[in-house]
């Protein structure tokens, strides 16, 4: 069998509160101007409940929506909810809690067969079940400052991490704060790849073409197309940029010059280029984070017998990850 890898999704967070006095769904609130301190945040928590740390508070508000039932995205194709794993916990000294989940597929029907026979399902799983695995979670509330942690582990090819980030987001929106969360990898794997990113394509995706033509195509879903310009033979590395962001900006620049008529706002940009596995990938540039690559764990994090991670090795690992990135945004804010 295949060794499963371990990856890690690391985000920064930084908060902003809502305005007083908002109704309705948190996504349509306003939210002041600048940055909040997490200290505010801490002391709502503190509020709530002064017999107990800010981070065992956000841990409870997160297994009272995780431990009785399974969380559902919108399109009703994953689910998640609190393992029984007894790893988890605070740290009020640290400012961390973590904790492990369970979350898979639902929704659909699905047919298991053995995997040497083709013709004979041994099993049907009805879309009211949920197909589950185990994942890892840490967050860092930190007592000063504006910048938080959140690292979330998954498998390669296989994660629940958006469900994961949706409810501790809404414990923030619940506690007025909107969290934006900000994917973040240690500077050494940017610079290597970097080094050996190449960009060897572009699109431009136009949603809607110029119907004010009076004269109706025959074809009359054409009206309705997309219209793609490609920008081709193209071979330039990211090393000689000294961002992501700064390549965000330079692309949108170039092709402003060398498309017409190009509408940053309307327009998409799509970018191709080989990744750190030499295959081909294609990312928006609004998210031009997701060409990072990702943390990757070792083998030895994997008990290939219980088919799951060492938790307390991995839980470790983690740790000492989240401390080190600590350390650089408090020397990098003092």
């Amino acid at each position: 069998m295949a060794q499963r890898i371990i990856e890690l999704d690391i985000f920064l967070i930084q908060l902003k509160k809502f305005k007083p006095n908002q109704t309705g769904p948190f996504p349509k609130r306003k939210t002041e101007k600048e940055v909040s301190p997490f200290s505010e945040f801490n002391e709502i928590l503190k509020g709530k409940n002064p017999y107990s740390n800010p981070q065992a508070q956000f841990l409870q508000e997160i297994v009272c929506q995780l431990d009785t039932q399974f969380y559902h995205n919108r399109d009703n194709t994953k689910a998640i909810s609190f393992s029984d794993n007894p790893l988890r916990g605070t740290s009020a000294a640290n400012g961390t809690l973590w904790g492990i989940y369970k979350g898979g597929l639902t929704g659909e029907n699905y047919a298991v067969f053995d995997r040497d026979n083709v013709n004979t399902s041994e099993i049907t799983i009805s879309e009211d079940k949920v197909t589950t695995a185990e994942y890892y979670f840490t967050l860092w509330l930190p007592e000063k400052g504006t910048t938080g942690i959140l690292i979330l582990q998954k498998f390669k090819h296989q994660n629940c991490n958006a469900l994961i980030r949706e409810v501790v987001q809404s414990v923030f929106c619940e506690n007025g704060f909107r969290p934006k969360f900000v994917r973040d990898i240690p500077q050494q794997y940017v610079e290597e790849f970097l080094n050996n990113c190449v960009i060897d394509a572009i699109d431009i995706v136009r949603p809607k073409i110029d119907t004010e033509n009076s004269v109706n195509p025959v074809i009359a879903e054409f009206k309705g197309a997309k219209l793609v310009n490609k920008l081709t033979k193209l071979t330039f590395s990211l090393q000689r940029f000294s961002s992501l962001q700064a390549f965000r900006k330079d692309v949108i620049q170039s092709v402003g010059v060398v498309i017409e008529n190009f509408n940053e706002k309307e327009d998409e940009i799509l970018v191709h280029y080989k990744n750190e596995h030499g295959s081909s990938v294609r990312v928006r540039l609004s998210n031009v984070e997701d060409m990072l690559p990702n943390y990757v764990l070792n083998a030895d994090y994997f008990d290939n017998e219980k088919k799951c991670p060492i938790w307390d090795k991995l839980h470790e690992e983690v740790q000492h990850i989240l401390k080190r990135m600590q350390y650089q945004i408090i020397s990098a804010t003092s």
